[in-house]
């Protein structure tokens, strides 16, 4: 049996399950960002930095709780995309661990210099502001 455009029912099943698949990568990616939640909390009482990471319908996990004396830096981190245009955001690095960024501040050099400058002066960790580069 074939079908419209001279295509078998074998291939059209191929087709549209392949755009079912599509389909379910987009909703499913689309949908990442209200399955997950990051939350980073900067205690100025304790003097320390919180790291939360919570899925949809599980419990929070805590990533990282170090004194701000074990962090080594705080600053502005620039990414570049493969057109050239840049955006900013905050990060920090603890001592023992990978750096981690903060969620978005904004886009511009101007917001995360401000968030970055007030963030360094309450915790007193080193400012060190770097470019990542694709």
């Amino acid at each position: 049996m074939t079908l419209a455009a001279g295509l078998s029912t074998e291939t059209s099943t191929i087709a549209r399950n392949s755009i079912y698949g599509l389909a379910v990568l987009f909703v499913v990616a689309g949908l990442g960002g209200f399955i997950t939640q990051r939350t980073i909390a900067f205690n100025l009482e304790t003097r320390r930095i919180t790291v939360v990471h919570k899925w949809f319908a599980k419990r929070p996990r805590q990533v990282i709780d170090c004194s701000f004396d074990d962090c080594i830096w705080l600053g502005i981190i620039e990414r570049r995309n493969g057109e050239g245009e840049s955006s900013y955001g905050i990060y920090f690095q603890p001592k023992d661990d990978k750096p981690y960024t903060l969620p978005s501040v904004g886009d511009s050099f101007e917001g995360a210099s401000t968030v970055a400058r007030a963030l360094a002066a309450a915790t007193s960790i080193r400012r060190l502001d770097i470019v990542f580069r694709k």
